[in-house]
């Protein structure tokens, strides 16, 4: 596949099995291609779409200073590693998360936070298994490593 009539209909083709709404950008901004369900959603087509700066693309509701910061600028500086860990002790369990990222305030313990679905699901397991959750910096900083304890548990039959 070397033709650019067959990379465009990959292209298309990889693009087309996303069910969300989905647009690809040159570096320019510009629109390559973009997903049915996004023609669906956003009631386009291809033609008043496709090779068009996103800022021009309807009636100008793309051009927003933020997304064009987030998408020239944040985005493309951006290099950061997740890494997950984990270890088995004769008395315990633990998985570490850790990241490279800005890290978490000092002041989280005494924040008056809202925590998604997933974090109240770890605590609500963690605290089922006699467990802990502990954050700390990660080293060298910035970044944050969260872990969860559980003691280990010997099943008798």
């Amino acid at each position: 596949m070397t033709g650019p009539e067959q990379r465009r209909s990959l292209e298309e083709a990889i693009v087309n099995t996303v069910r969300e709404p989905l647009i690809v950008l040159d570096d320019g901004l510009r629109v390559v291609v973009a997903s049915r369900s996004f023609y669906r959603a956003f009631a386009v087509t291809p033609e008043e779409t496709e090779g068009r700066p996103l800022q021009e693309l309807g009636n100008g509701q793309w051009n927003i200073p933020a997304l064009r910061e987030l998408l020239t600028e944040v985005i493309p500086r951006h290099i950061g590693e997740i890494v997950v860990c984990f270890e088995s002790s004769v008395t315990a369990w633990r998985l570490a998360v850790s990241d490279d990222g800005v890290g978490i305030s000092r002041r989280l313990p005494d924040a008056n936070i809202r925590v998604g679905l997933g974090t109240s699901i770890v605590e609500a397991l963690t605290r089922q298994l006699g467990g802990r959750i502990t954050t700390s910096v990660a080293s060298p900083p910035p970044g944050t490593i969260v872990s969860v304890t559980v003691p280990r548990v010997v099943l008798t039959s």
